[in-house]
């Protein structure tokens, strides 16, 4: 895997940005690799993000953004009461 990977998260299976990206970054000669992955249940985005430390970006579409306000919202509030946010 790259040094730098960026992870398309997104309910879509298709989306034009990983060939967009992964040309640009190869065109650019940078060491990062973007890739699209499906959440059949947006309330486990927290889980996929913490089973994946590699993570540096984010991407994700209008519909996904507004649902995970809520969800992060209450899931950075439990990591700044757990001590592990600060």
């Amino acid at each position: 895997m790259c040094k730098n990977t960026v992870w398309l998260v997104c309910i879509l299976k298709h989306s034009f940005s990983i060939g967009y990206f992964n040309e640009k970054f190869s065109s650019e000669k940078i060491e990062a690799e973007y890739i699209n992955f499906e959440i059949p249940d947006i309330n486990n985005f927290p889980e996929i993000i913490e089973a994946n430390p590699n993570l540096h970006g984010l991407n994700v579409t209008i519909p996904t953004k507004k649902k995970l306000i809520p969800i992060l919202t209450n899931w950075i509030s439990r990591l700044l009461l757990s001590g592990l946010l600060t």
